[in-house]
């Protein structure tokens, strides 16, 4: 039971960590939208780092304005070094591009496929039997993937 996703901020080559929400789900994505326009009109010049929209501060910047109600985070977020250290089941992993100011990837649907792509290549790199090749090949057929 959940609305799970993950979310995190790009600026070029640069990623932030990812930030995990267990019950906000595609909501979250209009919160990340609403605060990118806040801070873009707060930011001014280049001399700090969320001046220069560094992921990880803006990571930071964001989970601070997203909690500023609260007295303590008792919410459903948390922090994950990359998109499959949490749960993003149900909406999967956003990545935010900070320079573009929109988001940067593929849908949850593309985003399974190219997972599981890269699963065949790992199992064909280590030489796995054909057969369960063939089986991922049927379920994603199956699925719908």
């Amino acid at each position: 039971m959940g609305d799970r996703i993950s979310i995190s901020f790009k600026n070029g080559t640069e990623e932030s960590v990812v930030l995990f929400n267990h019950w906000e789900g595609i909501y979250f994505k209009k919160n990340i939208e609403n605060y990118y326009k806040e801070l873009k009109k707060d930011i001014n010049g280049q001399t700090m780092p969320l001046d220069r929209l560094e992921p990880n501060t803006v990571m930071i910047d964001f989970i601070r304005w997203l909690t500023k109600d609260e007295k303590r985070i008792e919410s459903s977020i948390y922090l994950g070094a990359d998109e499959f250290a949490g749960d993003n089941s149900d909406n999967g992993h956003w990545t935010f591009d900070l320079l573009k100011g929109k988001w940067c990837n593929l849908s949850p649907k593309d985003s399974k496929k190219v997972q599981i792509q890269k699963a065949k290549e790992i199992l064909k790199l280590y030489e796995f039997p054909e057969d369960i090749l063939k089986q991922i090949t049927a379920w994603q057929v199956a699925e719908n993937v």
